[in-house]
């Protein structure tokens, strides 16, 4: 898709930390983790859309406001 560096590899949000972790992973064992983004509000869901996009679902503050946010390769 758009970010083909990040192929078989897990991204994993955090709500608390407020953190998109890049994970890679070998047998059962996380062998490197990147911080992707930070400080963006809480990360409630993680997807990608058919045309290789990463789209999040954030929300700072009010649990009930949020917004959608797709991710675009830098450059």
């Amino acid at each position: 898709g758009a970010f083909p560096a990040w192929n078989g590899k897990l991204l994993a949000g955090g709500m608390a930390s407020e953190e998109l972790h890049l994970l890679t992973i070998d047998s059962d064992d996380v062998t490197a983790d990147e911080i992707i983004l930070m400080g963006q509000g809480r990360i409630r869901d993680v997807a990608s859309g058919p045309e290789g996009m990463v789209y999040l679902l954030l929300n700072k503050g009010d649990p009930r406001k949020g917004r959608s946010v797709r991710m675009v390769p830098a450059g």
